[in-house]
């Protein structure tokens, strides 16, 4: 929907065809956006708006009810109580997304669960003039899931992230085994949306590069507390170095 002046425009006086939708209203609302949208045959939309699962039963239903909805019109749903996503690519320059990180066109893509998390490391990139390349923060991951958005992510990059997520042991798709980049994912599981992410946000990020000939190494990562005391060490087995790659270690102090 746009807005002229003080008067709200419906997608239907669109004179082009809309393949996404950006939505950040009032819950309750969102049944009647989501109707329009199909109407207009919208295929995607991405839902910021929060009051779902997060906040208990009745938003548990309120959820099932707008993703049933959506399906039902033959959209997909991103979210809700999400982020959103970016693209950084000039020849795209998505922006979906209600941030305070500039978005600087770089290598490096994330796939964040919470806001919070996502935001910090889009911050670290940026201090260090990495800048990032695909963003996306899922929020309840109520229609489209982290396992699709990862593949989508290793078709456009080639890249192989090792999750800790029994979801991509079982069923591992062709996209994960043809990848260059290895990435460890640290997280929690709970049985309710997670409401916690900026209570978890890490006070200090430490990060340290080697350049190493190819071959297999055992290292001793010292783990530094925020006065950069040693609280203490880990021996990573076995860590392959390829030619020509990177590969990423991910450590965490609580």
């Amino acid at each position: 929907m746009t807005v002229t002046e003080r008067r709200v425009v419906g997608l239907e006086a669109e004179p082009v065809d809309v393949d996404l939708v950006n939505i950040s209203i009032k819950a309750t609302l969102l049944p009647k956006i989501i109707e329009e949208c199909g109407q207009k045959g919208v295929k995607f939309l991405i839902v910021h708006s929060a009051g779902f699962k997060e906040v208990g039963e009745e938003g548990i239903k309120r959820e099932r009810e707008m993703v049933e909805l959506a399906h039902s019109l033959g959209m997909r749903l991103f979210g809700p109580n999400s982020q959103g996503v970016q693209n950084s690519d000039p020849g795209v320059s998505a922006y979906a997304n209600f941030t305070f990180v500039p978005m600087k066109p770089g290598n490096i893509s994330i796939i964040a669960q919470g806001g919070g998390m996502g935001e910090l490391m889009k911050l670290h990139l940026h201090n260090v003039g990495l800048g990032h390349r695909l963003y996306c923060s899922y929020g309840n991951e109520a229609d489209l899931t982290m396992p699709e958005l990862l593949e989508y992510y290793c078709e456009l990059l080639e890249a192989y992230y090792d999750l800790m997520d029994d979801r991509f042991r079982i069923k591992p798709s062709p996209s994960l085994r043809r990848t260059k980049m290895a990435v460890n994912i640290f997280g929690s599981v709970t049985e309710s949306a997670d409401t916690r992410s900026w209570l978890t946000i890490p006070e200090h990020i430490n990060l340290a590069r080697l350049t190493l000939p190819a071959g297999t190494y055992d290292l001793k990562v010292d783990l530094l507390g925020h006065r950069g005391e040693v609280l203490s060490t880990q021996t990573v087995p076995g860590v392959a170095v390829v030619a020509g790659d990177w590969t990423f270690l991910s450590r965490r102090v609580f």
